[in-house]
């Protein structure tokens, strides 16, 4: 019955059977030939965790600089604590991950001296805007993290992104501040 069916499939597509045969010999040699995602080598896996830390290590120096000016330009003593709490969190988390690559067995690069602002920040409420920018950008930072990331550092990735989206919230302009 099968060789019918083969006889039939190659009588269609103008090839020999024996062709037929042949090629989808090939085909499922190729197949087993290209290794498997699961199959990635542990070095490659820990290089793109590397440049996925790395790559939030750099949002958390933007952070902490940023903190800096909201800290400086924002209006009322709840902002300037909110500010100052934010800063905190962000050093510490600067911190954790400059270990954590280092652990690796990777140089953490270091922060430049200044960053180009997304835009001018001469008032409190530009000030306000550059916290809610920074902590959004940021959350999508540790949201590609959570992608890839194995299970114990997925789920601090997304906290820390919740972290940010929570942050952002409350320096946003529609947020109702007390001691303004």
């Amino acid at each position: 019955m099968r060789r019918r069916v083969g006889i039939r499939i190659a009588a269609i597509f103008g090839v020999g059977f024996m062709s037929l045969a042949a090629l989808l010999g090939a085909c499922a040699q190729i197949s087993t030939e290209f290794p498997q995602s699961s199959s990635m080598p542990s070095t490659d896996r820990s290089e793109i965790l590397g440049k996925q830390l790395q790559a939030v290590l750099d949002g958390e120096y933007r952070a902490a600089y940023s903190y800096g000016i909201v800290g400086a330009l924002v209006a009322g003593t709840s902002d300037r604590t909110a500010a100052a709490r934010a800063l905190r969190i962000h050093e510490r988390e600067r911190d954790r991950l400059r270990t954590e690559l280092t652990a690796m067995g990777r140089k953490p690069e270091p922060a430049p001296m200044a960053y180009s602002l997304p835009f001018p920040v001469r008032s409190a409420a530009q000030a306000r805007a550059l916290a809610a920018n920074v902590e959004l950008a940021l959350a999508s930072d540790w949201d590609v993290l959570a992608a890839e990331s194995p299970d114990p550092l997925a789920k601090r990735a997304r906290k820390a992104a919740d972290d940010c989206r929570a942050r952002a919230a409350n320096w946003s302009p529609d947020a109702s501040r007390s001691g303004r």
